[in-house]
Order: C-alpha cells, then structure tokens, then sequence
C-alpha cells in the first residue's frame, strides 16, 4: 500500500514540475512555432518545385502479315517491355526530342509504364512548366516510333487517351497541412525539451525533496510577495513592516515562534543566517526575522556580516546612514571595532526600542575584514554584545561563496539555512550544509524561501496560516 502511494506522489510531482516547467518555457513554444513557420516559408520560396504531369495511353501494333500478327504482336510486347527502359536511358529518344522541340538540355523527365500482359501502355512528361511537358509528350509520340523502328521493327501507336495541359502541379503544396505538421512537429520538439528539463532538474522545490538526504527540519516556508514604496516601484526584498499580504506576514512570525522555540530550549543566543548561493533572499530572511524578534519585546541586534558586500541597510530602507546619535557610545561591541579601526564604516542604528543594527556604509577592504574576521576578533565581539542583547542575528554572506560565514559559524550557537525555490541545485545545498556542520555550530533549521503556489503543489499555506498560522485575529494579538 505504501509503494502504491508512494508512485502517485511521484508522478503528481514530475506532473506538477511538468506545469512549473511550463509555465517558465512557454516562450520556448513560441519560437519553435516561429521557427517551424520561418522553415515552411523557406521551404516554399527556395525548395519548392511545381512539378506538372501529362500523360497518354496507348495500344501498340505491329506491322507484318496478318497470319502472324498475334505472334508477332506478342513478341513485340515481350521486346516492348524489356527495350522501352533501355530507349528512355540511351539517350536517343531525349537528342531526338531536344531537336524537335530546340531545347537541351531537355527540361523534363519521361516515363513509361506497360500493364501486363497487354499492348497497352503509357507514357507519361514531367516538367516544372506545364506548356512545357505537353510539348515534351507530343515531340515523344511523333518521334518514338522511328527510335523504336531500330530496336523492335516497325510499331504503331495507336492512341487512347491524351490528357490536356495540367492546371495545378501534382506536388501542390497545402499550407494547412504544412502549418499542421509545423505546429505538431513544435509541439512534439518542445514537449521533449520539456521532458529533458524536468528531468535534469535537481533544484529544491519543498520539504519533500530534502527528506530522505538530511535530517534538518523545514521551519517556515516563506511566501514570494512584491511591495510597493511611494515610486511606485516593485520591491524584491519586502519588510514585515511594510504593506505585504498576511500571508507572508504570518509565514515570519511562524519561523520567529519557532526559532525562538528552539533557541529558548538550547538556551542559544546567537544565530547565524546563511545560504548557499547569493540572490536567496537570506539577508531578507535576517531582517524580517530580527523585527519579527523585536516586535514580540527581545532586544534584538541584526548584524551585517557581509562586510565585502554589505546591503543590509539598504535592505531596512535606510535611505541614509544612521547618525552619530544612533550610535551606542556605551556598548563595548564599538569599543571592539574602533581597536579594528572600522568605527568610521560600521555603524549601529536604532529604528526601535528593541532592535539595533549593525551595518557598514560601504564595502571594507578585504585585509581589514580578514583582521576583523580572525578568531579572537569574533569571539570577543559577540563577547561583548552577549549580556546587552536578548538574540544577536548575524546575515552572513553565502557559505559556498565565502569563507566569512564559516568563521562567524564556530562563534555562533546555532544556523539557519535559507533555501531558495527552484532556485539552487539540491547537490551544491548538501555540500553547503556539510561544510557548515563541520564547524560544529548546530542548524537548527531551513526555511525555503520565495515559494510559489504553482511549484510542484508546494504551497506557503503549510507553513502560513494555512495549517500552522494563527489567523489576522491571532497576529493581531501577536503583534
């Protein structure tokens, strides 16, 4: 019973990824139809031929005395059958034809065609013009008889039936029939790269995909939304604070219950959010997930531990650097980067009561960040920010990427893996995983981010309000 449903789920999902895939490639579609199309048109104008076909009938006699004409008209069609090929081929028929009509080479084909066991027999003209061929086929009749005089003896040809000049070419093209055998033929090439695509698909698309590699467990999956700011421009990377759907509301302050959850029963402090690649949307999981934080009463610093590429801030709409009166003179953390000499670049804002950033206005140096990252450096800073903060949340760069998130790895109590949909390949997420639990620190959890509903059935009303959330009346109480 299990194997049985275990092959609909994964039929249901190559179906499911059939449609995703679909939906991503239908430009595909579009050009091959294109392309199909631009095919036909090349094929009629550069390759096409009309082909016009005329034809006669005819009795074969031979001459003789009477009491031997059945005989002799036997042998004659006997010779008939086994000479008219070798007539056609040797030339002879066609120089003589070339003359009559005062054309060479001959424009055209001659063919015949005897029914067996009959003096009866058909010769039939092709040619690309149909004037043409009719005048080819009378230069024939006229001259074949003194060809064959020299082979098979004297011959009549008596004729039975002659077409007329041919008004339409036998090889007339249908362009319905074209148009259709383009259009199938598009649909069946694009269904096969479709195939080929799904099947060389390795990319995370839920839970399900990851369960039988790894024992880590999905904490939320995140909603893809957009946000609109006053330029009437799309934002990629929304705030829980800005106008979003519920949805995506609820999916943050799912994850935060649950961090918060394990952290509290670990009695973890620090957590570091990180991915595999860049562009998952981690430094956005970061933020919402401090403000989430912050929002429930912790005090709650967000670093930006991406000190080669810093966007944190700009993540946070901080259309400026925070001021000198958002910085916390008293906190020994700045005390620990002014011995760094980065106070000038790094900066701690205060957008509310219980949450602090820490932020760089502009990209350090690679050797300072090298002197900031070394081990000493980090313990003893998020030494310092311990006992002023409820959780410290560090936005690291990619793991794979950089070694950066490695190093802020040993010093932190626990890992968050941020997971975009359709995004990574599941072998390259394996091996990021791998190499952030060989420093020790625990992952305590992923989170996929960006869902679609679409994507192979997975849908953020799992892990939204769908089936774990709390309804608006619930975040309300929450907030």
């Amino acid at each position: 019973m299990n194997e049985i449903k275990k092959e609909k789920i994964d039929l249901f999902y190559y179906l499911s990824q059939f449609g995703r895939m679909l939906k991503r490639t239908w430009w595909l579609f579009i050009f091959l139809s294109v392309l199909a199309f631009g095919i036909l048109s090349v094929k009629i104008h550069w390759f096409y031929t009309p082909r016009y076909v005329v034809s006669a009938s005819f009795s074969v006699n031979s001459g003789g005395n009477a009491c031997y004409s059945d005989y002799a008209a036997s042998v004659t069609l006997d010779q008939l059958n086994a000479t008219f090929p070798y007539i056609l081929e040797s030339g002879a028929l066609k120089k003589i034809v070339c003359e009559d009509i005062g054309i060479d080479p001959l424009p055209g084909t001659i063919t015949a065609s005897v029914l067996d066991s009959t003096n009866l027999f058909q010769i039939s003209v092709t040619s690309d013009d149909p004037q043409t061929a009719k005048t080819i086929l009378t230069s024939v009749i006229e001259n074949y008889p003194t060809v064959a005089k020299y082979i098979i003896g004297d011959t009549t040809l008596h004729m039975l039936d002659q077409s007329d000049v041919p008004s339409e070419p036998v090889n007339r093209i249908s362009i319905r029939e074209e148009i259709t055998a383009g259009l199938f033929f598009s649909i069946f090439l694009y269904i096969l790269i479709l195939s080929f695509l799904v099947w060389s698909n390795h990319t995370v698309l839920g839970e399900e995909d990851l369960k039988q590699d790894i024992n880590i467990r999905c904490l939320a999956s995140i909603p893809k939304t957009w946000t609109k700011k006053r330029s009437h421009q799309k934002v990629s990377d929304p705030l829980i604070s800005d106008h979003v759907t519920p949805a995506f509301i609820e999916a943050f302050h799912t994850l935060c219950v649950r961090i918060l959850r394990r952290m509290k029963q670990k009695q973890y402090q620090v957590l570091l959010v990180t991915s595999c690649r860049e562009n998952e949307g981690k430094t956005t999981v970061a933020a919402n997930l401090a403000l989430a934080c912050a929002e429930k009463g912790y005090k709650t610093l967000l670093i930006d531990g991406d000190f080669r590429n810093p966007s944190l801030l700009q993540h946070l709409h901080f259309q400026k650097t925070p001021s000198s009166e958002h910085i916390s003179s008293e906190n020994r953390a700045k005390d620990t980067l002014q011995e760094e000499g980065l106070s000038e670049n790094i900066l701690f804002g205060h957008p509310s009561d219980y949450l602090d950033i820490l932020g760089s206005k502009q990209p350090v140096m690679d050797a300072a960040v090298s002197s900031l990252l070394n081990d000493t450096g980090i313990e003893t800073f998020l030494k310092h920010c311990r006992p002023k903060y409820d959780y410290i949340f560090i936005d690291t760069p990619p793991c794979s990427m950089m070694q950066d998130a490695i190093r802020f790895a040993r010093y932190s109590d626990c890992a968050l893996f941020v997971i975009r949909q359709d995004y990574t390949v599941r072998e390259h997420i394996l091996t990021s995983l791998e190499l952030l639990s060989e420093t020790g620190c625990p992952i305590i959890g992923y989170t996929i981010n960006m869902t679609n509903r679409s994507a192979a059935g997975y849908s953020s009303d799992k892990y939204g309000y769908g089936k774990y959330g709390y309804g608006r009346e619930s975040y309300q109480s929450m907030r």
